[in-house]
Parts: C-alpha cells; structure tokens; sequence
C-alpha cells in the first residue's frame, strides 16, 4: 500500500540570482518563463520571476559560481547564498496534493511537472516545486516548524497518515 508521506529534505545550497534574464540567458540556459525549471550542471533552477530565479543542488557546484563569477563584468548580476535560510520538505504520494491543498489556495491540478512557483501555505511564503510523484516545499528556516505542524495536520484529515511515518 502506498502511502503519503512529508519527509524533512538534507540541507541544500541554494542561491537567488537575480539580473537582465535574456542578458545572463546569452551565457547561462536559464528557464525565461516565470515558473519553469531546469537543470544547469548539477543546479535544478526555477524562474520565480522575469529578473528572478532560485538554485538549488545537493553540494556546491563551483563550475556554476566559477561561471557566474566570470560574468559580472559584462553581465551586471546579484547571486546571493541563501543556503542557511531555507529548508525543504517532500510530500509524495497519492493524497500529496490534498494535504498541500490543506493550507495552499493554488489550484494544484494546474501545475505540471517540473513547474516551480512561489505561493502561501498555511500563512507561510513558500516556493512549491512540481515533482513527478508529489510536491518539495522550501520555506525559511524559522517557519518549518509551524508549516510542518500544518502540513502534517493536513495528512491526518487526508486519511493517509502513519504514525512515524512522516
């Protein structure tokens, strides 16, 4: 039986750049449309907005900031670490969507794979990304705790919910 989970992610490095989108595209193969993600090496990013995107991989990748590094002087740009800010949750399985819709106003069923977005949850601004068998909420660091209470509230009124399992 398959069950729902909420599973706490392994800390992360993470990074907002921010900039001229078609400047950096020139150099970098950035997603340009808000809410699309891709891969950059070992980078998942997603485009939060038209100057705006969040960089997330499991280590360092020092090819990447080599790369950023080397380009602001013809390409103005901000990358700031934001890696001490945020944690990650998972919530997979098939009841994923009611327990994020527990707290989310977004209409869930509209959000394809591989689609990243910033959205409210539980009162909580989160950036929610689309994975292909649930959801991965970032949130700053000093609101998880509350969020997860939320989140793991809503997996109890969803019927899915495992002692110790979450």
């Amino acid at each position: 039986m398959m069950c729902t989970t909420i599973k706490d992610i392994p800390e992360s490095t993470r990074h907002v750049l921010r900039g001229q989108g078609k400047e950096l595209a020139k150099h970098l193969e950035l997603p340009l449309r808000v809410g699309q993600v891709t891969w950059l090496g070992k980078a998942r990013i997603a485009c939060l907005g038209p100057d705006e995107w969040m960089l997330v991989s499991e280590q360092p990748d020092q090819l990447l900031l080599d790369q950023m590094a080397s380009l602001y002087a013809e390409t103005p740009h901000a990358l700031a670490d934001v890696s001490d800010r945020e944690l990650s949750l998972r919530i997979s399985g098939p009841a994923a969507a009611d327990v994020l819709a527990s707290g989310c106003p977004r209409d869930l069923r509209g959000i394809d794979s591989d689609q990243a977005m910033r959205t409210i949850c539980h009162g909580v601004e989160i950036i929610l990304w689309r994975e292909e068998d649930g959801f991965c909420v970032d949130a700053w660091r000093s609101f998880m705790p509350h969020l997860k209470r939320q989140l793991q509230s809503g997996l109890r009124d969803a019927g899915s919910f495992v002692p110790g399992g979450s």
